[in-house]
């Protein structure tokens, strides 16, 4: 029996050495895998830092701070509003100052920012311009589709426009003269709408409702209203509904022009029907240009009193 085992101990010290040996490597394999996955996430990190200079998150980020920009324009990142001057206004050259991709709408989108545009953007109880943007250079044409227009904050100074390249077509560098243009039947009849829900205020006070105070305006094609902070008492709602009806088909048919100004504040003032307010919205020229408006229901709701409206006709 002694002699056995005196002779199994070659091969039990041979196996032990396997196993050291065997350990040692997967120690050493172990070291080759973490020093791979190291480098993988190393590179995924500098991948990350690199496109961090044109990739945002949130909607609300400061453009300015995550952009690329032309010379000098950080300190002075401005988008002239053309749209404040003349809303009939549907095409203008541009300088492209910005661009950029962000998330928008479980989607990576563009988005360029340029020194003067005639898009609205979305704000003010009213929806954004949508169009294009092209440059033409020699026999090669850049074609931006913007679906979305927005001031990233109310402090905001610039205008992003937010869209994607046709295919197959290069992008925008900063500095690239472009043109912009805006689909002029989605803007004109926002203004209808716009127009009328600043039309309905002009009614109410000519029909002696003065003590009701606009506090909310929602100009968008699906259910526009305008809410006022006061009360109209059930009893008669139906026919104030029908003397508003009556006030604002008088209103538009004597083709009041639509006055844009500015106060001693500097805000822009618009008067639509005899009645003013700030807005930075697009409006029509004149009463007429609304076309036709009903007003069909009231909905009282805590402290205001929501009047909705339609525009009709073209």
């Amino acid at each position: 029996m002694l002699r056995r085992l005196l002779a199994r101990i070659p091969k039990l010290e041979k196996a032990v050495c396997l196993v050291k040996s065997y350990r040692i490597g997967c120690q050493q394999q172990k070291q080759i895998l973490i020093g791979r996955i190291a480098s993988g996430v190393l590179r995924m990190r500098s991948v990350r830092m690199a496109s961090a200079a044109v990739v945002s998150g949130p909607l609300s980020q400061d453009f300015s701070k995550n952009v690329t920009l032309s010379d000098g324009a950080k300190d002075d990142f401005v988008t002239e509003h053309l749209y404040y001057t003349d809303t009939e206004l549907c095409e203008c050259k541009a300088k492209v100052t910005g661009v950029r991709l962000m998330e928008f709408q479980g989607e990576s989108r563009h988005v360029i920012v340029v020194d003067q545009t005639v898009m609205h953007p979305q704000g003010g109880g009213q929806p954004s311009d949508t169009g294009m943007i092209k440059k033409v250079d020699g026999d090669q044409t850049i074609e931006f589709n913007v679906l979305h227009v927005q001031k990233p904050s109310r402090d905001s100074k610039y205008i992003e426009h937010i869209g994607s390249y046709a295919v197959g077509s290069k992008q925008f560098a900063v500095g690239d003269p472009v043109d912009i243009f805006v689909n002029a039947d989605k803007r004109r009849y926002h203004a209808r709408i716009h127009s009328a829900g600043h039309l309905l205020d002009s009614a109410f006070i000519n029909l002696g409702w003065t003590e009701l105070e606009p506090s909310k305006g929602y100009h968008f094609a699906e259910g526009p209203y305008v809410e006022y902070i006061g009360n109209i008492p059930v009893e008669k709602r139906d026919e104030v509904i029908k003397q508003l009806n009556q006030e604002s088909t008088r209103l538009i048919q004597e083709k009041i022009p639509v006055v844009v100004s500015q106060n001693d504040k500097g805000e822009r003032i618009v008067n639509v029907g005899g009645t003013e307010c700030p807005c930075g919205g697009t409006h029509v020229k004149n009463t007429s240009w609304i076309g036709g408006m009903s007003i069909t229901k009231m909905k009282k709701s805590k402290k205001t009193i929501r009047v909705s409206y339609e525009v009709t006709g073209s």
